[in-house]
């Protein structure tokens, strides 16, 4: 898959070159920069959000893999950016968990809803692990199991959804070649009222077109995933 290293600054700089705001070549002023690094942060958190009755168009999120050791006589476990029992950004979302043993052999547990983790009795019996709940609040998520295991000779693998990375002013982020218009023309958009120039209609006309191209391509790497619209399951 082909990647575009890409900053924040060089985003809101191609955005407003797509709107004719400035010329070739011509630098940002510091308030240019902040007021599209601004708008481009808000952009990308909607991006990352569930389709609502607003904004039904593309949703963009990361599906990523982690490996969580389990501890014995332990149901519960933290997932946080670091000193949790997983070092991990706590997920959006749970995709697929599994159960692996030390032959490498997998089982797919099966989710909890709230109604049903609290409706077991005893939390903290030991057995064989066979479904999960998971449950984020704000930094940190939580990932319980309907047994605690006896031992730790299992692992269990998740794959989960993530928020893409916020663009700074200098720091690179990784874009997918397939992701760029879509950003690009969707940031224009979203800073034409500040500038009013260029056609708004042709602005958002390929803003559209890129956004939709984008959402049936579905296109993906072996490493990092990004996966659009996250409430159809692949």
């Amino acid at each position: 898959m082909a990647v575009r290293t890409i900053t924040g600054q060089e985003l809101v700089t191609y955005a407003l070159l797509g709107l004719g705001a400035i010329d070739p070549g011509e630098s940002l002023t510091d308030e240019e920069v902040q007021n599209g690094l601004d708008s481009l942060m808000l952009m990308v958190a909607e991006m990352a959000g569930p389709p609502d009755f607003i904004d039904p168009g593309l949703k963009m999120w990361i599906r990523e893999s982690a490996t969580l050791t389990l501890v014995a006589d332990q149901e519960s476990y933290s997932i946080k950016a670091s000193g949790g029992d997983l070092d991990i950004e706590p997920p959006e979302g749970l995709i697929s968990v599994m159960l692996r043993d030390t032959d490498n052999n997998d089982t797919v547990l099966t989710e909890m809803d709230i109604h049903e983790y609290n409706a077991i009795g005893n939390k903290v019996e030991d057995g064989t692990i066979t479904k999960y709940y998971y449950e984020r609040q704000n930094d940190e998520g939580s990932l319980v199991f309907n047994y605690q295991p006896a031992d730790a000779t299992d692992t269990v693998i998740i794959k989960y959804r993530r928020r893409i990375e916020t663009p700074t002013a200098s720091a690179n982020i990784d874009l997918p070649d397939y992701a760029f218009r879509a950003i690009k023309w969707s940031l224009a958009v979203e800073l034409y009222p500040e500038y009013r120039t260029g056609d708004l209609k042709v602005v958002t006309g390929l803003a559209v077109d890129a956004r939709r191209k984008l959402s049936t391509r579905f296109p993906h790497d072996a490493t990092k995933e990004w996966y659009f619209q996250p409430d159809l399951e692949y």
